[in-house]
Protein backbone atom coordinates (compact mmCIF):
# COMPACT_ATOMS: atom_id res chain seq x y z
CA UNK A 1 0.00 0.00 0.00
CA UNK A 2 2.70 2.38 0.87
CA UNK A 3 4.14 2.36 -3.11
CA UNK A 4 0.31 3.21 -4.58
CA UNK A 5 1.34 7.11 -3.83
CA UNK A 6 4.37 7.32 -5.24
CA UNK A 7 3.37 4.91 -8.56
CA UNK A 8 0.32 7.61 -8.92
CA UNK A 9 2.35 10.23 -8.86
CA UNK A 10 4.85 8.85 -11.10
CA UNK A 11 7.81 9.06 -7.92
CA UNK A 12 7.82 5.37 -7.64
CA UNK A 13 11.47 4.77 -8.54
CA UNK A 14 12.88 7.92 -6.51
CA UNK A 15 10.35 6.01 -3.50
CA UNK A 16 12.80 3.15 -3.89
CA UNK A 17 16.05 5.22 -3.85
CA UNK A 18 15.07 6.69 -1.06
CA UNK A 19 13.27 3.31 1.23
CA UNK A 20 15.44 0.76 0.10
CA UNK A 21 18.70 1.10 2.59
CA UNK A 22 16.06 1.48 5.58
CA UNK A 23 14.22 -1.68 4.00
CA UNK A 24 17.76 -3.56 3.68
CA UNK A 25 18.51 -2.82 6.94
CA UNK A 26 15.07 -4.39 8.55
CA UNK A 27 15.63 -7.52 6.34
CA UNK A 28 19.19 -7.49 7.32
CA UNK A 29 18.31 -7.02 11.14
CA UNK A 30 15.81 -9.87 10.52
CA UNK A 31 18.07 -12.66 8.97
CA UNK A 32 20.96 -11.85 11.38
CA UNK A 33 18.28 -12.73 14.32
CA UNK A 34 17.54 -16.23 12.28
CA UNK A 35 21.31 -16.61 11.97
CA UNK A 36 22.14 -16.05 15.52
CA UNK A 37 19.81 -18.67 16.85
CA UNK A 38 20.56 -21.40 14.33
CA UNK A 39 24.49 -20.74 15.82
CA UNK A 40 23.78 -20.93 18.97
CA UNK A 41 21.36 -23.75 18.88
CA UNK A 42 23.62 -25.75 16.50
CA UNK A 43 26.69 -25.88 19.27
CA UNK A 44 23.58 -26.27 22.33
CA UNK A 45 23.68 -22.64 23.92
CA UNK A 46 20.53 -21.41 25.54
CA UNK A 47 18.73 -18.68 23.77
CA UNK A 48 17.37 -16.39 26.78
CA UNK A 49 13.55 -14.67 24.89
CA UNK A 50 12.32 -13.59 28.24
CA UNK A 51 12.65 -10.10 26.74
CA UNK A 52 10.41 -10.63 24.35
CA UNK A 53 7.64 -12.45 26.16
CA UNK A 54 7.67 -9.74 29.26
CA UNK A 55 4.58 -9.67 31.33
CA UNK A 56 3.33 -13.25 29.57
CA UNK A 57 3.68 -14.89 33.00
CA UNK A 58 5.46 -17.78 31.62
CA UNK A 59 7.44 -20.99 33.47
CA UNK A 60 11.04 -20.60 32.15
CA UNK A 61 13.22 -23.69 32.69
CA UNK A 62 15.15 -25.63 33.58
CA UNK A 63 16.55 -23.79 36.40
CA UNK A 64 18.74 -25.64 38.60
CA UNK A 65 22.04 -24.55 40.37
CA UNK A 66 24.66 -23.79 37.71
CA UNK A 67 22.27 -21.19 36.07
CA UNK A 68 19.85 -20.47 38.36
CA UNK A 69 21.24 -16.54 38.77
CA UNK A 70 20.95 -15.82 34.79
CA UNK A 71 17.42 -17.21 34.45
CA UNK A 72 16.06 -16.17 37.75
CA UNK A 73 17.16 -12.62 37.38
CA UNK A 74 15.33 -12.89 34.18
CA UNK A 75 12.03 -14.35 35.73
CA UNK A 76 12.63 -11.61 38.46
CA UNK A 77 13.40 -8.77 35.26
CA UNK A 78 10.12 -9.58 33.48
CA UNK A 79 7.83 -11.07 35.50
CA UNK A 80 8.07 -14.62 34.85
CA UNK A 81 8.15 -18.08 36.98
CA UNK A 82 10.67 -20.45 37.00
CA UNK A 83 10.87 -24.20 37.20
CA UNK A 84 13.74 -25.18 39.82
CA UNK A 85 14.73 -28.64 38.88
CA UNK A 86 17.16 -30.74 41.57
CA UNK A 87 18.37 -34.58 40.93
CA UNK A 88 15.86 -36.12 42.89
CA UNK A 89 16.95 -35.25 46.36
CA UNK A 90 14.66 -33.15 49.06
CA UNK A 91 17.39 -31.31 50.67
CA UNK A 92 18.86 -30.31 47.15
CA UNK A 93 15.67 -29.36 46.11
CA UNK A 94 14.45 -26.98 49.18
CA UNK A 95 18.31 -25.10 48.78
CA UNK A 96 18.00 -24.21 45.13
CA UNK A 97 14.35 -22.86 46.00
CA UNK A 98 16.12 -20.87 49.01
CA UNK A 99 18.63 -19.53 46.29
CA UNK A 100 16.45 -18.24 43.95
CA UNK A 101 14.09 -16.68 46.99
CA UNK A 102 17.52 -14.79 48.19
CA UNK A 103 17.83 -12.89 44.52
CA UNK A 104 14.23 -11.74 45.58
CA UNK A 105 11.96 -13.73 43.50
CA UNK A 106 8.78 -14.76 45.07
CA UNK A 107 8.06 -17.83 46.40
CA UNK A 108 4.54 -18.21 44.59
CA UNK A 109 6.39 -18.03 41.35
CA UNK A 110 8.75 -21.02 41.65
CA UNK A 111 7.64 -24.43 40.88
CA UNK A 112 9.70 -27.36 41.89
CA UNK A 113 10.80 -30.05 39.35
CA UNK A 114 12.72 -32.67 41.95
CA UNK A 115 13.17 -35.13 38.64
CA UNK A 116 11.77 -38.37 38.34
CA UNK A 117 12.76 -41.97 36.28
CA UNK A 118 9.09 -43.77 34.44
CA UNK A 119 7.98 -47.01 35.51
CA UNK A 120 10.62 -49.52 36.40
CA UNK A 121 13.49 -46.85 35.87
CA UNK A 122 13.98 -45.59 39.53
CA UNK A 123 10.18 -44.21 39.52
CA UNK A 124 10.17 -45.47 43.52
CA UNK A 125 13.14 -43.16 44.18
CA UNK A 126 11.41 -40.36 42.88
CA UNK A 127 7.97 -41.06 44.45
CA UNK A 128 9.67 -41.04 47.96
CA UNK A 129 11.13 -37.54 47.35
CA UNK A 130 8.41 -36.41 46.21
CA UNK A 131 6.44 -37.71 49.05
CA UNK A 132 8.64 -36.30 51.91
CA UNK A 133 8.68 -32.90 49.67
CA UNK A 134 4.87 -33.44 50.25
CA UNK A 135 4.98 -34.22 54.04
CA UNK A 136 7.47 -31.54 54.81
CA UNK A 137 5.51 -28.93 53.01
CA UNK A 138 2.23 -30.58 55.60
CA UNK A 139 4.49 -29.45 58.53
CA UNK A 140 5.06 -25.73 57.60
CA UNK A 141 8.06 -26.12 55.71
CA UNK A 142 7.90 -22.50 53.58
CA UNK A 143 10.57 -23.95 51.65
CA UNK A 144 8.60 -27.21 50.02
CA UNK A 145 5.71 -25.87 50.09
CA UNK A 146 5.45 -24.59 45.93
CA UNK A 147 3.77 -26.55 42.98
CA UNK A 148 5.56 -29.83 41.90
CA UNK A 149 5.97 -30.15 38.00
CA UNK A 150 7.22 -34.02 36.30
CA UNK A 151 7.56 -34.91 32.97
CA UNK A 152 6.39 -38.17 32.63
CA UNK A 153 6.21 -37.99 28.94
CA UNK A 154 9.57 -37.44 28.61
CA UNK A 155 10.62 -40.10 30.99
CA UNK A 156 8.15 -43.08 29.37
CA UNK A 157 9.00 -42.47 26.05
CA UNK A 158 12.51 -43.10 26.74
CA UNK A 159 12.00 -46.39 28.48
CA UNK A 160 12.54 -49.59 26.25
CA UNK A 161 9.30 -50.72 26.75
CA UNK A 162 7.84 -47.78 25.17
CA UNK A 163 10.01 -47.32 22.35
CA UNK A 164 10.74 -50.91 20.90
CA UNK A 165 8.34 -52.27 18.32
CA UNK A 166 10.28 -55.15 17.11
CA UNK A 167 12.37 -57.61 19.01
CA UNK A 168 10.37 -58.00 22.18
CA UNK A 169 8.83 -60.53 23.80
CA UNK A 170 5.15 -61.75 22.21
CA UNK A 171 3.66 -61.50 25.87
CA UNK A 172 4.58 -57.23 25.97
CA UNK A 173 1.33 -56.82 23.61
CA UNK A 174 0.95 -54.00 21.03
CA UNK A 175 3.43 -51.57 20.61
CA UNK A 176 1.46 -48.61 20.72
CA UNK A 177 -1.38 -49.73 23.40
CA UNK A 178 2.00 -50.73 25.76
CA UNK A 179 3.73 -46.78 25.37
CA UNK A 180 0.77 -45.36 25.99
CA UNK A 181 -0.19 -47.41 29.07
CA UNK A 182 3.48 -46.81 30.52
CA UNK A 183 2.62 -43.55 29.83
CA UNK A 184 -0.24 -43.19 31.44
CA UNK A 185 0.77 -45.56 34.32
CA UNK A 186 3.88 -43.34 35.45
CA UNK A 187 1.93 -40.23 35.28
CA UNK A 188 -1.33 -41.68 37.28
CA UNK A 189 1.59 -42.71 40.03
CA UNK A 190 3.17 -39.08 40.17
CA UNK A 191 0.44 -37.50 40.62
CA UNK A 192 -0.70 -39.97 43.94
CA UNK A 193 2.81 -38.74 45.07
CA UNK A 194 1.77 -35.08 44.82
CA UNK A 195 2.60 -33.87 41.53
CA UNK A 196 0.70 -31.08 40.45
CA UNK A 197 1.90 -30.13 36.70
CA UNK A 198 2.51 -33.19 34.58
CA UNK A 199 4.32 -32.57 31.10
CA UNK A 200 2.59 -35.35 29.11
CA UNK A 201 3.51 -36.61 25.34
CA UNK A 202 0.71 -38.95 23.73
CA UNK A 203 -2.88 -37.31 23.63
CA UNK A 204 -4.79 -40.51 24.40
CA UNK A 205 -2.62 -40.55 27.77
CA UNK A 206 -3.75 -37.13 28.20
CA UNK A 207 -7.51 -38.16 28.08
CA UNK A 208 -6.73 -41.44 30.52
CA UNK A 209 -5.14 -39.03 32.72
CA UNK A 210 -7.65 -36.63 32.98
CA UNK A 211 -10.38 -39.45 33.48
CA UNK A 212 -8.19 -40.56 36.39
CA UNK A 213 -8.11 -37.09 37.72
CA UNK A 214 -11.84 -36.57 37.37
CA UNK A 215 -12.30 -39.83 39.18
CA UNK A 216 -10.19 -38.86 42.21
CA UNK A 217 -11.85 -35.36 42.26
CA UNK A 218 -15.24 -37.02 42.35
CA UNK A 219 -15.02 -39.20 45.29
Amino acid sequence: MACVPPALSGRLRAFWIDWAPFLGLILLYDALRGLVYAAVTSIGLPVYMSYAIAGERLLLNWVENDNYRTIAGAALAYGHCVVAQSPIDVNLAKQLNILISDMGLPMERIVMDPTTGALGYGMEYGYSVMERLRLAALQGDGMTQQPMLVTPGEESWRAKEARAGEGVPEAWGDWVERAINWETLTASTLIESGADILVLRHPESVKRVRAMIDALMSN
